[in-house]
């Protein structure tokens, strides 16, 4: 069990390729440079073809530029489903690729404290990030993801956590000692 006054947490767990898949569309919700191009989609197509449709209209060519009206509103209520599906089948290629070239499922050992936080599996991969380099926590209802300055983030599966509470206090007070945010969002879903 774990007590206000220590100064380290120890964690041993692997993580599956639905925990890293959540992991990596929850960074990509977050990441102003996808909202911004995933806006811009969904009103460009549509901006589009209603100019285009209005050309036509102007021409004398009503039924085609009306087709271009309509094909302009499926697109803004369709195109996002689409483009939810797409980051998905790409997250899920990428997990693929990543599990072939190496197995990032195997257990990890995670020990974290005021300075450091060193990662190590059981195929002798290590990483070692200082925790002046970490920019947030974000804690999900089923992963705690500690993200870091080299674009990347520690997973921290919820459910393979023994302590959770006292991990997450532990991390929270380490988030304060940073000055670095530590936003709780149980109710994120992709979307």
């Amino acid at each position: 069990m774990m007590d206000e006054t220590k100064t380290s947490i120890d964690l041993e767990y692997s993580v599956t390729e639905e925990e890293h898949l959540t992991a990596l569309l929850h960074s990509a919700s977050q990441s102003k440079r996808i909202q911004k191009r995933m806006r811009r989609s969904k009103i460009g197509g549509p901006l589009f073809f209603i100019a285009l449709g209005i050309l036509l209209m102007l021409i004398n060519k009503t039924g085609l530029g009306v087709a271009y009206c309509i094909l302009a509103v499926c697109w803004y209520f369709i195109y996002p489903l689409y483009d939810r599906y797409r980051f998905v089948k790409h997250y899920k290629s990428f997990i693929s690729e990543k599990k072939s070239k190496e197995s990032y499922t195997s257990p990890a050992k995670v020990h974290i404290n005021d300075q450091y936080i060193f990662i190590s599996d059981t195929d002798g991969n290590e990483q070692k990030i200082m925790t002046k380099e970490i920019i947030g926590i974000d804690e999900i209802e089923s992963l705690i993801m500690i993200k870091h300055k080299a674009a990347g983030f520690v997973m921290i599966p919820k459910s393979k956590v023994a302590n959770l509470q006292s991990v997450t206090e532990w991390l929270r007070n380490l988030s304060a000692k940073l000055e670095v945010p530590y936003t709780l969002d149980l109710k994120w879903a992709w979307k």
